[in-house]
């Protein structure tokens, strides 16, 4: 019995060095459009995913790839310049609540009136809330965007997600046929190893299939104060204005000099006069002397 055990064991440590090498051929096949569809047979998704022939379509929904479909992660990074922070905050997050995303983070400040909001929004979506995001706030002063094709890393991850529920399954049945402690020690530890590798792949699909089916959108709002337009220096215009900021620095300096010694004045004053005094005494000694 021990014999069949260790020989059922070796064939389970092979089993999963198969599933990791057959992840590769594995990788063209098509990937579900949610994540329902991952916890489905690899068969039956190809079965249904063969004779498809998509059409290109906007984010979020399928694109012509011959006869797979592409699973895209969307992001974009969007700068508004506005009038005030907190009015084009609260509008962004009604564009976004109106179209069923939500805020994942928001930070405000003060200091310098600006504020940062992530978003979540539906893929198919995306398109159309950044467009009403860089239109309907303020002045766009930047965008950013970025489409990462996960389709791949996807199937890996479904495959490899497949193979470990499989070894888990046959690990149960040898764990029932165990006859010593020592058998049943041994197929334990190596059915705990099976089930966290197992759970560390479903908590990557379910990563994977947020991204794909939510797309991120980071929105930085910024007060038209705190970016002033740039002015023209050159000409007579700008020769005035740099000429009178001259002079008004120069006043400016001036009177805060005379506001620093103001403190001393009576003693300055005390001085002046008792060197007055000392003077004239001094001139009518040489003049008597004289």
């Amino acid at each position: 019995m021990r014999k069949a055990l260790c020989a059922v064991a070796a064939l389970l440590l092979l089993t999963g060095c198969s599933g990791s090498a057959e992840s590769g051929s594995t990788a063209s096949k098509s990937v579900p459009e949610s994540a329902a569809e991952y916890d489905r047979p690899a068969a039956s998704r190809d079965a249904e995913s063969a004779p498809a022939d998509h059409k290109a379509g906007s984010p979020g929904e399928p694109g012509e790839t011959g006869t797979e479909q592409r699973a895209i992660a969307y992001t974009a990074d969007l700068r508004v310049r506005v009038a005030k922070v907190e009015t084009a905050a609260v509008k962004a997050k009604e564009l976004v609540d109106a179209a069923s995303g939500y805020v994942a983070r928001e930070r405000t400040y003060s200091a310098t009136p600006s504020a940062r909001l992530d978003f979540q929004v539906p893929a198919e979506r995306y398109s159309g809330v950044l467009d009403a995001l860089s239109k309907q706030l303020g002045e766009k002063v930047s965008l950013e965007q970025s489409a990462e094709d996960v389709t791949e890393e996807i199937s890996d991850v479904d495959s490899r997600v497949e193979s470990a529920e499989a070894a888990l399954k046959r690990l149960r049945t040898l764990m029932g046929q165990a006859g010593t402690v020592g058998e049943v020690l041994q197929v334990s530890e190596e059915l705990d190893q099976r089930q966290a590798d197992l759970d560390a792949l479903k908590a990557r699909q379910k990563s994977l299939s947020k991204r794909v089916k939510e797309a991120s959108i980071t929105l930085v709002v910024v007060s038209e104060k705190d970016e002033p337009a740039e002015e023209d220096s050159s000409g007579f215009l700008g020769g005035l204005k740099a000429g009178w900021e001259d002079f008004t620095g120069f006043v400016s300096g001036l009177l805060a000099g005379i506001g620093w010694l103001l403190p001393f004045s009576p003693f300055l004053i005390g001085l002046f006069f008792l060197g007055r005094v000392l003077y004239r005494r001094r001139a009518k000694r040489r003049s008597q002397a004289a």
